[in-house]
């Protein structure tokens, strides 16, 4: 029910993600990709292939977009936000965390438990922290990651991936469309 109210566009991305462990969702920029992954991350929680979650993108992105979109399509997943300088682990079933990819360097990466599903939003906004990105997913073992892009371009996208040694180690398939194709 929740894939009921997404456009078609919507709804084929959210069923490319849930189908993909490791995925690469790149509709072009200015065709928000919040809803159809929330309403991914809610099928694959209801269907009991993850229990938590880490959602790395800007504050501003989580607060203005993500939220509410989170709450539409992933209710039975609670949304908390990570401190940096907080001292007690991360854990716990049913939870998304959310992180500022401005806070990653203030946050003590062995705090995460096993995380099943990194989204990580926005690639361009990621490259600066590659490295602390590599120890997260290196670390927490997951059994997803999703990374979410504005570049069209499979080519470039392919390019950027090899700069994360953690996408040598498995196969992300990639699936998105130009706002031209969209909206045709």
């Amino acid at each position: 029910r929740m894939l009921n109210a997404l456009t078609e566009h919507q709804f084929q991305s959210a069923q490319f993600l849930a189908a993909n462990n490791y995925a690469v969702l790149n509709d072009e920029l200015g065709y928000d990709k919040f809803d159809q992954t929330s309403a991914a991350i809610g099928f694959i929680a209801k269907k009991g292939s993850i229990k938590s979650a880490l959602l790395i993108s800007d504050n501003t992105r989580i607060t203005e977009y993500w939220s509410a979109s989170l709450k539409s399509y992933a209710k039975e997943l609670k949304v908390k936000k990570i401190e940096p300088g907080s001292t007690k682990k991360l854990k716990g079933n049913s939870v998304i965390w959310c992180l500022d990819i401005n806070d990653i360097g203030k946050v003590e990466l062995k705090e995460f438990d096993k995380l099943d599903l990194i989204i990580l939003d926005e690639l361009v906004n990621l490259k600066s922290a590659s490295a602390q990105l590599d120890q997260l997913v290196t670390n927490s073992q997951p059994d997803y990651i999703w990374m979410l892009s504005a570049i069209i371009n499979e080519k470039a996208v392919k390019k950027y991936l090899n700069e994360f040694e953690f996408s040598e180690k498995v196969s992300f398939n990639i699936f998105g469309s130009s706002l031209k194709y969209i909206q045709a």
